[in-house]
């Protein structure tokens, strides 16, 4: 199935991830485990300042930009930093955002198609998801350009 084809495609994403063997799934799509590289140091989540690692929290599955009409699921462990401002926190990770069970990529990817034309009911039945998961994700993708785009 070209397993060789999602972990290039992890790749050349900005992810500090180490991707291992795709897991086929029975709906078709495609489960990666991933693991952070633990001897780098982590940042703290809301002040962005390099922190002893802690532990990790429970694994959790983010939804990836789909390859070649296949869903890609990512499955990793959060890692925990131990910050001297704010305590234990969850580490600052660039490609999701904490509360959400999408990465960046796809978030954007989203928002690009609205831009393109796509109407949001169409978009919500091609990426198969509920019509207000796709209005929090296009929400929270305008907001992150919004702020991008004051910092220029």
């Amino acid at each position: 199935m070209g397993n060789e084809l999602f972990l290039r495609a992890l790749d050349d994403r900005i992810y500090p991830l180490r991707a291992f063997e795709p897991t086929v799934m029975l709906d078709g799509g495609v489960l990666i485990q991933c693991d952070d590289d633990n001897r780098r140091s982590a940042l703290c989540r809301i002040c962005k300042q390099a922190c002893s690692r802690r532990d990790h929290l429970l694994s959790r599955i983010v939804r990836d930009v789909d390859q070649n009409e296949i869903t890609v699921f990512l499955k990793f462990a959060f890692p925990r930093v131990e910050c001297r401002e704010h305590g234990i926190v969850m580490a600052y990770q660039n490609f999701f955002e904490q509360y959400s069970s999408f990465t960046i990529a796809f978030e954007e990817y989203a928002l690009s198609l609205v831009a393109d034309g796509w109407r949001p009911s169409q978009l919500a039945r091609s990426l198969q998801i509920t019509r207000p998961i796709l209005d929090r994700i296009l929400k929270r993708a305008y907001r992150r350009r919004r702020i991008d785009d004051r910092r220029r």
